[in-house]
C-alpha cells in the first residue's frame, strides 16, 4: 500500500475529522503544513503556528534529512536525522481542539534537546498547571509536555525537554478553546494521556479498508489513498440545522456545505462508507425550504447562508450512491425533496415564462460554480447549465420514480425532460459554430465557448449530430483539447488566460464529460480524457503533496501560482505561511479522481 507521504511545499489540510468524532464548524481548528517546518499554521483568528525543531549546544539546528512516512489530513509520521540521532516525530489530532505530538528517539549518540512551539504573535503568555498559556482577544491555546521536568520558555511559546537513551519518548498536547483556561488546559491534560497508539491505528486502518487501486503505477496509487485521506478529513459531524454528518469542499477556506459540492463528494464516499455518501446529500436536502429553495452555501447556524442556488444535481449523484447501496429507503427520503428542489428552479428562476430558467442575475458566478466565467462578463438569461443539469436531474428523478414503483411520475418527469430539453435545442444551440450557448436578456447568443456548452451532452440533450459537432470542438487542441483537457474556455477565444474559470481545468467538468462521451459512444475520447486527468492530477500531488481545486489547462504552470480572480499569479510566492491562491486538498477533486480511479477499466492490474 502507498500511503500519502509527500510533505511537498505546504498546505496539505490537517484537521479532526467527523469520521473520528464530533467537529465543530463555528470554532473550527483548522490547519495546514507549513512550507518550511514540520509543523503547521491554523486558521483561527490569530494564525498560530506549531513547529518541531531541536535544540544543539543552545542553537536551533536544522535537520539532516526528513523521512515523510504518512501525510494524512489527521496523521504525520516523520523520521528526522540529526547529530548522529534518528528521531520519530508523530503528530495527531486527538479532538477536534487538540493537537498530539510524539517524539520517540529511535537511535541516539549524545542526549538530546527538543521542543515544540506554539508562535503566536501578540499573545499574553503565562503558566498554569505546568502548560504553556497563550490568550490573543476572546482566544485560548495552551501546550504541555508529558516530561514534568520540561522547560517553558513563554517568550518564545516553546516548550523543551531532553531525551537522554534511546527508546525514549516524550508526548506533547497542544489545543485551542474560545470559552477559556480551565477548558483549554483541561484538554491538554487529556491530550498528554489520550491512547495515542490508538489514535494512528486507527488511521492506518481506514487506509487499510479501502478498495485496492486498479494501477500499477505507485504515483496514481499514492495519489488514490491521498484522495482518500482528503475525503475524510472534510468530513463534519452534524451541527446545529445540519441534522446529518455533512461534507466541505475543504476546511479552510470555504469550511460550510455547499449543494453541487456535496454530491459530487458522494459519489467518492460511496465506495469508503455508504452511510457517509447517504448522508453527505440528505444534509442538504436537512435545510430545505418549505418552497423547495436550498441555498448554495449552508452554515450551521442559518447566519450566513446565501440566498441563490446552485447546480442542481443531487438526484444524479444520489442515482450513483444508489448504485453501490441498493437503499431503496435512501431513494425514498431524498425523491420528493429533490422534486420539490427541481421544481423552484424551473418555476422560480424563470422569469420570462420562455420554459428555460436563469441564473441569479445579481450572483451568476456565484449560482453557476463558474465564478468568473466569461460567459458572465455580460449579462446573460438562459443559461445553457442550469437547464442541462435540470433536463439530467429530471431524467434520474424518472429513474428514481421506476425504481421505486411510481411510474406516474416517472412519466411527468421524463414529459418536463423532454420539453425542456426541446426548449434548450430550439434557443440555445448555434447550427452556425455547432455550439450550445447562453442567450442575453434580448434573446441573442452569446458566442462565448466555455465548457458550459458540453452540459448538454452530459445530460443527454443533444441529438446524434450536435453531439459530433461538440465532440470536435471538445477535441480540437486550438479549442479545449489543451495539454491538460479540457480547458474551461475555448483557447482561441480572446479571454482564454490562467484564471479560475477563464481557461483552467477543472476535475468535476472532466468528470462530466468523461460521462458524457461514453453516453455517446465515443469511447476512445472518454478513455483519453479519463487517462489524462488521472495523470495529471497525480503528477501535481507527487510534485506538490496537494490535491488542487483547479489546473494549469497548459500543463505548465504550478496550480498554486494561477491566478484566482484578482489574486495569484507569478508573484503569489509561497512562503512559511502564505498558501498561494489555489484551494488546497479539495474535496470534489479528491471525491471525483478516487472514483475514476476505482472505476477505469484501462488501468493494470491492482498493486497489491
Amino acid at each position: 500500500m502507498y500511503l500519502p507521504n509527500i510533505w511537498g511545499e505546504g498546505g496539505a489540510l490537517f484537521a479532526f475529522s467527523g469520521m473520528d468524532g464530533e467537529t465543530d464548524a463555528l470554532h473550527p481548528l483548522i490547519g495546514s503544513t507549513l512550507h518550511d517546518s514540520r509543523g503547521f499554521v491554523f486558521h483561527t483568528e490569530d494564525r498560530p503556528e506549531l513547529r518541531f525543531g531541536v535544540v544543539i549546544e543552545e542553537q536551533d539546528s536544522p535537520f539532516e534529512s526528513v523521512t515523510d512516512q504518512l501525510v494524512s489530513g489527521t496523521v504525520v509520521i516523520s523520521q528526522i536525522e540529526i547529530a548522529g540521532a534518528v528521531l520519530r516525530l508523530e503528530y495527531a489530532f486527538l479532538d477536534k481542539s487538540t493537537v498530539g505530538a510524539r517524539i520517540t528517539c529511535d537511535r541516539l549518540g549524545e542526549p538530546i534537546d527538543v521542543y515544540i512551539q506554539s508562535a503566536i504573535e501578540g499573545a499574553e503568555c503565562s503558566v498554569v498547571d505546568g502548560k504553556l498559556v497563550q490568550c490573543v482577544g476572546g482566544n485560548t491555546y495552551a501546550l504541555g509536555c508529558s516530561n514534568p521536568s520540561a522547560r517553558i520558555s513563554e517568550p518564545k511559546g516553546r516548550v523543551q525537554t531532553t531525551l537522554l537513551k534511546a527508546g525514549e519518548s516524550v508526548r506533547f498536547a497542544w489545543a485551542y478553546s474560545a470559552e477559556g483556561r480551565e477548558t483549554v488546559v483541561a484538554s491538554v491534560s487529556r491530550g498528554l494521556t489520550a491512547d495515542f497508539d490508538a489514535v494512528v491505528e486507527r488511521e492506518l486502518q481506514f487506509f487499510r479498508s479501502l478498495p485496492v487501486p486498479k494501477t500499477s503505477d505507485p504515483n496514481i496509487a499514492r495519489t488514490y489513498y491521498k484522495c482518500a485521506s482528503v475525503m475524510k478529513v472534510n468530513c463534519c459531524s452534524p451541527q446545529g440545522q445540519i441534522l446529518f454528518p455533512w461534507t466541505t469542499p475543504d476546511r479552510w477556506p470555504h469550511r460550510w456545505m455547499w449543494i453541487w459540492d456535496s454530491a459530487f463528494h458522494a459519489i467518492g464516499l460511496r465506495h469508503i462508507s455508504h452511510k457517509w455518501a447517504e448522508d453527505a446529500i440528505k444534509a442538504v436536502l436537512s435545510v430545505q425550504r418549505s418552497d423547495g429553495f436550498i441555498p448554495h452555501m449552508i452554515t450551521v447556524d442559518g447566519k450566513d447562508d446565501s440566498s441563490i442556488i446552485q447546480p442542481p444535481i443531487l438526484a444524479w449523484g444520489s442515482w450513483k450512491v444508489y448504485e453501490k447501496t441498493k437503499n431503496s429507503q435512501f431513494l425514498e427520503y431524498v425523491f420528493p425533496r429533490i422534486g420539490k428542489m427541481i421544481l423552484y428552479d424551473c418555476q422560480e428562476l424563470d422569469t420570462d415564462n420562455n420554459g428555460l430558467s436563469e441564473w441569479n442575475q445579481q450572483y451568476t458566478g456565484g449560482a453557476s460554480g463558474m465564478d468568473n466565467s466569461p460567459r458572465f462578463d455580460q449579462p446573460i438569461k438562459d443559461a445553457v447549465d442550469l437547464n442541462s443539469y435540470l433536463v439530467n436531474d429530471m431524467r434520474y428523478l424518472a429513474k428514481i420514480a421506476r425504481e421505486l414503483g411510481k411510474e406516474d411520475k416517472a412519466r411527468e418527469w421524463d414529459e418536463l425532460a423532454d420539453e425542456r430539453s426541446r426548449r434548450i435545442n430550439e434557443l440555445l444551440w448555434d447550427d452556425e459554430t455547432g455550439f450550445y450557448y447562453d442567450n442575453d436578456p434580448n434573446g441573442k447568443l452569446v458566442k462565448i465557448k466555455t465548457e458550459a456548452g458540453f452540459t448538454p451532452l452530459f445530460a443527454g440533450v443533444c441529438n446524434e449530430k450536435q453531439a459530433e459537432a461538440l465532440v470536435k470542438h471538445l477535441t480540437n487542441p486550438k479549442e479545449f483539447w489543451r495539454p491538460f483537457p479540457i480547458s474551461s474556455v475555448s483557447a482561441d477565444e480572446p479571454t482564454f488566460c490562467d484564471n479560475m474559470w477563464r481557461g483552467p481545468t477543472w476535475i468535476n467538468f472532466n468528470y462530466f464529460c468523461i460521462e458524457a462521451l461514453d453516453r455517446y459512444g465515443f469511447a476512445e475520447v472518454s478513455k483519453q480524457l479519463r487517462k489524462r486527468t488521472i495523470e495529471e492530477v497525480s503528477r501535481w500531488h507527487t510534485l506538490d503533496g496537494i490535491i488542487y481545486e483547479f489546473f494549469d489547462s497548459e500543463g505548465k504552470t504550478n496550480p498554486v501560482f494561477l491566478h484566482r480572480k484578482k489574486l495569484g499569479g507569478p508573484q503569489a510566492v509561497r512562503s512559511a505561511t502564505s498558501l498561494g491562491t489555489n484551494v488546497c486538498d479539495y474535496n470534489f477533486t479528491a471525491s471525483l479522481f478516487f472514483d475514476l480511479v476505482i472505476s477505469d477499466p484501462f488501468l493494470p492490474e491492482p498493486v497489491e
